[in-house]
């Protein structure tokens, strides 16, 4: 059973948007896992994905979404679902950092449209 384990060097770490962070826990074409960080008033740009669902679990800190030109606040413990085709967008208006999990099913890799 210990081949299921995830090891730390198989885990890869990213930074994108400003000052904002992430590691991919795993990732296939199937799924993906990823612990994002976002920096108090960073925000990414509002994107859809063609096929991939996407669960944002948030773990601390409050998440501003906007989600087909509607905003909700998500807090820690609550979770957002975003279906394939949404235009959508999160973003941290609080003044602390954001931590959130983000599953992707099927992966989001090369399925990102502006």
């Amino acid at each position: 059973m210990d081949n299921n384990i995830i090891q730390p060097f198989e885990i890869c770490s990213y930074a994108w948007g400003n000052g904002c962070s992430g590691t991919v826990i795993q990732e296939n074409n199937f799924i993906s896992l990823k612990h994002e960080t976002m920096p108090p008033g960073s925000s990414e740009q509002m994107h859809w994905h063609e096929h991939a669902k996407q669960l944002f679990y948030i773990l601390s800190g409050t998440a501003t979404f906007i989600i087909q030109q509607q905003t909700i606040l998500v807090d820690a413990q609550q979770s957002m679902l975003i279906h394939p085709k949404e235009k959508h967008l999160i973003k941290n208006e609080g003044n602390t950092l954001l931590s959130f999990i983000l599953l992707s099913e099927p992966s989001s890799k090369n399925d990102r449209f502006e």
